[in-house]
């Protein structure tokens, strides 16, 4: 879990940095015109991609926090009901107890 969200912002990382320097790089072509339609394109669709992502990336990980709060529910009240069925048997132990000292006591 934590190995894919250091492997995700790490790839983020590398797109952010990869497209600021596509400005600078664009200064150093010779072929100004083809990097600048692709720049252009890159504009354009930067904020759909934006927008996609970002929603996209908040609904898997509220998917994934619902699944992890499910399973920890589900393991909470497993023990819960071990615990509560250790407590049983020791109030049937000393209620045994009780019963054969009410037995055994002399009349």
């Amino acid at each position: 879990m934590i190995g894919q969200i250091v492997l995700i912002c790490s790839f983020f990382g590398i797109l952010i940095i990869i497209f600021q320097k596509i400005p600078l790089l664009l200064k150093f072509s010779p072929e100004a015109n083809q990097l600048s339609w692709a720049l252009s394109i890159r504009n354009k669709a930067s904020f759909y991609l934006k927008a996609i992502s970002t929603c996209n990336f908040l609904k898997k990980s509220l998917l994934k926090f619902k699944l992890l709060t499910l399973k920890t529910e589900n393991k909470t009240s497993n023990l819960i009901e071990k615990l509560q069925g250790n407590n049983k048997d020791d109030n049937q132990d000393s209620d045994k107890y009780w019963n054969k000292l009410k037995d055994d006591k002399p009349e």
